[in-house]
C-alpha cells in the first residue's frame, strides 16, 4: 500500500497509528519503510512486530517523533540512558513512566521540564534547590516554586521573576515578602496581562500578610489603587460600615463585593448611594435581573 499511495497514506498515518498495520505484509516487514512511517507517527510501533519493537534504530525513530512511544517497545529498551533521554527530550511527561532512577539524573530532569515544568515534581530532592533549574521551571510555571528549597522562594531573581509573571507569584515566595507594606503596593497596582495580551484581574492582597488585611489607612490605598483588594481585607473592615463608606468615596469598588449585611442595611444603601449612586444603581438592576431569572 505504501508503494503504490505513499504521500496519502503517510497523511492517514499520522493521525491513526493503526493504519500501519494496513501495510501491505511486503511493506510491513521492511525495517526502511517502518522507520519511514515512524518518522510520522511514533505511536505507530505499537502495531509493528515484535522485531521491529526490539531493533534499536527502529524504536529511536519512533520515540524522537513521540516520545510516549517508549511505552510500546520491548522491556530490555525501556531502561536504555539513550532511548530514554530521546524519549524525554521529546516529551518531558515520559520521566512520569520511566524508571525512577532516571529522576536522579540532572541532565535528565533539565531535559523534561524544557516541555514538561510539572516534571519537577518527579525530580530527586537534591535538585530542587538548583537555582537555574527552579528558574527555567518557573518561567513556564511560576506555581511550581512552591516544590522549590526554602532559600530559592527568598532569591531576589527568582522573586522578581514569580511576580513579573503572574500577581499570584506573591503566594508563592517567602513569607517576608508578604508582611512588606511596599513590596505588598507595587505588586498590588501593577498590570499583568496573559501570554495572549489580555489583561489579568490583580488578585494579589488575597495572599498578603493578614495584618495589613487589618490596617485601615494601608487598605484605603491598596483598595484605590486596585479595587479587586478589597474582597480580600479583614471581615472586621469589610462589614465595618463608616469604613466602607470612605472606601466608596476613593475608590469604585463592586457593590455586590460589600458584605451581605451592609448591601440589606436600607440606611448603609442610601449612604453608599449618595457618595457612588451608579454603583449602587448597577447593583440594583444587577439583583432585578437575577431575581427575574
Amino acid at each position: 500500500m505504501l508503494r503504490d499511495n505513499k504521500s496519502t497514506f503517510l497523511k492517514k498515518l499520522k493521525h491513526n497509528a493503526k493504519l500501519i498495520q494496513e501495510l501491505a505484509l511486503e511493506d510491513y516487514n521492511d525495517k526502511k519503510i517502518i522507520m519511514e512511517c515512524l518518522t510520522i507517527n511514533g505511536a505507530a510501533i505499537k502495531y509493528v512486530n515484535k522485531e521491529f519493537k526490539n531493533d534499536r534504530d527502529v524504536i529511536l525513530t519512533a520515540v524522537r517523533q513521540n516520545g510516549m512511544a517508549i511505552r510500546h517497545i520491548a522491556e530490555t529498551y525501556k531502561e536504555d540512558p539513550e532511548i530514554v533521554k530521546e524519549a524525554i527530550a521529546q516529551n518531558g511527561a515520559v520521566l512520569a513512566i520511566v524508571h525512577p532512577s532516571f529522576r536522579k539524573d540532572i541532565l535528565i530532569i533539565y531535559s523534561a521540564v524544557e516541555s514538561s515544568p510539572e516534571m519537577i515534581q518527579l525530580a530527586d530532592s537534591t535538585f530542587l534547590g538548583d537555582k537555574d533549574l527552579i528558574m527555567r521551571v518557573i518561567e513556564k510555571s511560576p506555581k511550581l516554586l512552591t516544590l522549590a528549597e526554602e532559600s530559592l522562594k527568598r532569591d531576589e531573581e527568582i522573586v522578581s521573576t514569580v511576580v513579573d509573571r503572574t500577581p499570584m507569584g506573591l503566594c508563592w515566595i517567602d513569607p517576608k515578602y508578604k508582611s512588606d507594606k511596599k513590596f505588598v503596593s507595587e505588586i498590588n497596582q501593577k498590570k499583568y496581562f496573559s501570554d495572549k495580551g489580555q489583561a489579568m484581574r490583580n488578585h494579589s492582597f488575597k495572599c498578603a500578610d493578614e495584618s495589613l488585611k487589618k490596617d485601615k489607612e494601608y487598605v484605603l490605598e491598596i483598595v484605590h489603587k486596585n479595587k479587586s483588594a478589597f474582597r480580600y481585607l479583614d471581615e472586621s473592615l469589610k462589614n465595618d460600615y463608616s469604613f466602607v463608606l470612605d472606601i466608596l468615596r476613593s475608590s469604585d469598588i463592586k457593590f455586590r463585593d460589600i458584605p451581605e449585611n451592609l448591601r440589606s442595611n436600607e440606611s448603609f444603601v442610601k449612604d453608599a448611594m449618595k457618595i457612588k449612586p451608579n454603583i449602587v444603581k448597577k447593583w440594583q438592576l444587577d439583583s432585578r435581573r437575577i431575581r427575574i431569572r
